[in-house]
């Protein structure tokens, strides 16, 4: 009997590591080329999946690392880091270009790579459409694929398709975080806030409960003006140690700015590591305090400051929000200085020929010459064709530039909409258009989305407010705009 019992044991356990070898051949076998072989799936994959892009690119380069003659993994490590890290794409691309045949989807990340650097974003996607398309539906390869052509053609703005990217995305990965957050900025940009609202919902539904939950529904509180809701949210969750990173530094320093704490949003501004950034804020919000010459110290600096090792430089949009304040205080030398920073060359890349020519653009005008060069982003030059002026044309080119449809969603476009929104304000002012006034310029003091260069035009954008609600016969809230200007402006100008 204790034979027999050993024998049925023995043939048993045979039985379940048969069960499970075979399990893990399937498994070997249904795996992508150049995926890690094994019963689990390789820890990176699982990292994308969660939306862990930061963890996910750092294992792919670890798994490249110890799978060096695995190609098609190589060309999947290239396409991610075309998003998390574009030097590291550039120089895995570089080494990978002498070698002889390629995988389909390795050829076209290494071309997506080299295209991403020479500042060419819609033509990078469009090398990756092809295997984007040719992959197994709900494998990780059209996860990555579909990811890495969303974030190119955005930077590309080419924002309906880019959304087109997001929504297939959420369709089968629901809970993947960089795909919410991004369709849901955008959503609120157009003031689609109700399509936003579902979208916020369906991803908290299916997302574990964590920093990128509490960021959808902190920007769907700022979209729908909820700002005190948003920062005292913000403040509980620095409290448990999860509000504590360099996003939430960030949208901190916007939510106390909005809310008048100038000195709030300052030292708020200060926890953001990346100097360029920083900076920018930092001037922004000095000069909605009427500091200027403290903001136009500020960004000069950063200016001529080399980026730390390892960081973007931002240049680009540094020139902007110099010349942008430049523009507002009616500095010539310092928009001169802005357009100097960048040096002119054939081989620049778009964001910093259009930076460069806006910035020109703006000492031209200040200097009472013409105005934009041809690189200019479409809504930075109408910010220099319009500004100032009167009359339907002006008022009809800013509501065009305005319109939901029109609304641009590169970092350079974004920079331009407080400028804009003032402007249409005060044109439809002039016209008599009181509500589309006041509609305008509260895009300015109470934004569905917080810009620095928001604060440059804020003291205007306050007592054009003011004066609209005189205008529309409501005192009460007249004065009390005025008050929110003079408690912004209590500390002198330094």
């Amino acid at each position: 009997m204790p034979t027999r019992r050993l024998l049925a044991i023995g043939l048993a356990i045979a039985a379940l590591v048969a069960i499970a070898w075979g399990v893990v051949r399937w498994r070997q076998r249904a795996a992508p080329a150049g995926a890690i072989p094994g019963p689990l799936r390789a820890s990176w994959e699982l990292d994308l999946e969660r939306g862990d892009v930061v963890d996910a690119a750092d294992g792919l380069a670890r798994a490249v690392r110890r799978h060096p003659d695995d190609l098609a993994l190589a060309g999947r490590d290239v396409a991610l880091a075309i998003v998390a890290d574009r030097g590291r794409a550039a120089a895995r691309a570089d080494a990978l270009a002498t070698r002889p045949e390629l995988p389909a989807l390795t050829r076209a990340a290494v071309a997506a790579a080299v295209a991403a650097r020479r500042g060419q974003p819609v033509e990078a996607a469009a090398a990756l459409a092809a295997p984007a398309a040719a992959v197994t539906p709900a494998s990780i390869d059209e996860l990555l694929l579909r990811f890495a052509r969303a974030a190119l053609l955005a930077e590309g703005d080419r924002a309906d398709e880019a959304r087109g990217e997001q929504a297939a995305i959420l369709a089968r990965w629901p809970a993947f975080a960089p795909a919410a957050l991004a369709l849901v900025d955008a959503q609120i940009e157009r003031d689609q806030l109700d399509e936003a609202r579902r979208v916020v919902d369906r991803f908290v539904t299916a997302a574990p409960d964590g920093p990128a939950v509490d960021r959808a529904e902190i920007e769907l509180a700022i979209g729908e003006r909820r700002y005190r809701e948003a920062v005292d949210r913000l403040d509980r969750l620095a409290a448990t140690g999860r509000g504590r990173d360099a996003d939430a530094s960030h949208l901190r320093g916007d939510l106390r700015l909005v809310l008048g704490d100038v000195d709030g949003a300052l030292s708020a501004y200060d926890a953001i590591e990346d100097d360029g950034l920083r900076d920018e804020r930092a001037a922004g919000a000095l000069a909605s305090a009427g500091r200027v010459a403290a903001a136009r110290a500020r960004l000069v600096s950063a200016m001529a400051r080399p980026p730390a090792p390892g960081e973007p430089s931002h240049l680009d949009l540094l020139v902007v929000s110099a010349a942008l304040l430049a523009l507002e205080s009616a500095d010539a030398e310092l928009a001169a200085r802005a357009g100097a920073a960048i040096a002119a060359s054939p081989d620049l890349p778009p964001p910093l020929a259009a930076a460069r020519d806006f910035a020109l653009g703006a000492a031209a005008a200040l200097g009472g010459t013409a105005a934009a060069g041809a690189a200019v982003d479409a809504p930075l030059a109408v910010v220099l064709a319009t500004r100032g002026r009167a009359g339907a044309d002006a008022l009809e080119l800013l509501r065009r530039a305005t319109a939901p449809a029109a609304i641009r969603s590169t970092a350079l476009a974004r920079r331009a909409y407080p400028a804009l929104w003032l402007e249409r304000a005060r044109a439809a002012a002039d016209a008599g258009q009181l509500d589309e006034a006041l509609d305008a310029v509260d895009r300015v003091v109470q934004p569905r989305r917080i810009e620095p260069t928001r604060g440059p035009v804020l003291g205007r954008a306050l007592a054009l407010r003011a004066d609209l609600l005189d205008r529309l016969h409501r005192g009460d809230e007249a004065a009390a705009t005025r008050a929110q200007l003079e408690q912004l402006r209590a500390r002198p100008a330094e």
